[in-house]
């Protein structure tokens, strides 16, 4: 029993218990892995299709937020928020890299096309500069949970954008698996900053706005069939 005991004091030890309950950790703990699940998919398909379903100006952004809280910043959560982010940024180097090798087959703009690379590089000093400063001005929680839910807003509108502009692209580099662990992962983080930080309206409804975004992305995903669409324009 000892040992036993040892063993869960020291798993403990990774966790502020004293601050965060059970279900606020278990949340995050969905979170966490829920989103290295979609980052798993998103690394295979990319290595599979040569497609990258990762904006990239959120794909930066990601980036620039996990490195921030993996070593700039200190959480009050723990060792394992801490480690987590620094799990997440591992694999964000190579989401980052498909992003900027094939990210371009996903753009529309024949002026953003040929500037791609700037884009990327634009997009990642922009982001650093708002994590940095959202914290430092205390915009930002003890988690770095605002900057990451407006960086969830705009990676949700985006990834609708880009279904509507490349249905053909769902199952050969767009995942349901992607849409579906992402959703669970901010869902749960926001399910968390409902308890947490209830008196934040501007963290909540970011939260809101993402959850009906991924649900609109889901319908969208089994759903859209442009081909229907053209053939009622057609008929009218």
């Amino acid at each position: 029993m000892d040992i036993i005991d040892e063993i869960i004091k020291w798993f403990l030890s990774f966790f502020n218990t004293e601050k965060y309950d059970f279900l606020e950790l278990f949340m995050f703990g969905v979170g966490f892995m829920s989103w290295v699940i979609a980052y798993y998919f998103i690394i295979k398909n990319t290595k599979k299709f040569k497609i990258n379903e990762m904006p990239i100006i959120v794909a930066a952004g990601n980036i620039a937020w996990e490195f921030s809280w993996s070593f700039l910043f200190v959480s009050d959560l723990g060792t394992f928020f801490t480690w987590g982010c620094r799990i997440w940024l591992f694999m964000d180097l190579f989401i980052n890299h498909g992003s900027y090798f094939y990210g371009r087959k996903l753009v529309t703009n024949k002026f953003i096309y040929s500037t791609f690379g700037k884009w990327y590089i634009a997009s990642l000093l922009g982001w650093f500069g708002i994590v940095y400063y959202m914290s430092w001005d205390g915009v930002d929680n003890e988690l770095g949970v605002v900057s990451a839910l407006l960086i969830n807003v705009i990676m949700s509108s985006l990834y609708i954008y880009q279904l509507l502009n490349y249905p053909e692209y769902r199952g050969k580099g767009f995942s349901k698996a992607v849409a579906w662990f992402k959703m669970i992962g901010t869902g749960s983080i926001s399910v968390a900053s409902f308890i947490i930080w209830a008196d934040n309206e501007f963290l909540l409804t970011m939260c809101v706005i993402t959850f009906l975004l991924d649900l609109v992305y889901i319908y969208l995903f089994y759903r859209y069939k442009p081909e229907d669409i053209e053939k009622e324009a057609l008929s009218t």
